[in-house]
């Protein structure tokens, strides 16, 4: 491809330089920017161009949660792109079926999501007593504001 010459070789891997676009009738790999990560694209001979390196929020602004991977593919030839943040798409599959499809741990294979989980129902049940303060205290406002009321009313000449 004559691409080689601006590819480096470490130990058994390959590394690619930015640069590089779609070659009509090819099919190739290329490194690009994107923001400030340079992105691994694969291209085939039809046009289709697909980030493998699967961090680009282009066309969605920012990922959804840290771990969060996307899709993203376009066309030169077509005129369009598509963009999917993967993540979100799992945890609303999740949502709707009730089963458990993302796995998160450290790096010793320890979960990460029920530390999560914890903390989130700590929030929710925090959230919970917050609204029944704040029920209480419109209760409060509101018996206030009918004595300040009567009061003004039986302070007018």
């Amino acid at each position: 491809m004559g691409v080689v010459s601006a590819t480096t070789f470490s130990g058994n891997t390959i590394i690619l330089n930015e640069g590089g676009a779609f070659i009509p009738d090819k099919a190739g790999l290329y490194a690009t920017v994107s923001k400030t990560i340079i992105e691994l694209i694969t291209f085939d001979s039809k046009g289709n161009e697909s980030t493998i390196s699967p961090h680009n929020f282009s066309l969605i602004g920012k990922p959804s949660e840290e771990m969060a991977w996307s899709f993203y593919s376009k066309n030169s030839l077509k005129n369009k792109q598509v963009n999917v943040d993967m993540m979100k798409m799992v945890r609303l599959v999740e949502h709707m079926s009730g089963q458990k499809l993302i796995h998160l741990a450290d790096l010793e294979g320890n979960e990460l999501e029920a530390t999560q989980q914890i903390e989130v129902t700590r929030l929710e049940r925090n959230i919970q007593l917050l609204k029944k303060q704040n029920q209480l205290y419109q209760k409060t406002l509101e018996k206030l504001l009918k004595r300040v009321e009567v009061i003004e009313n039986h302070s007018t000449p």
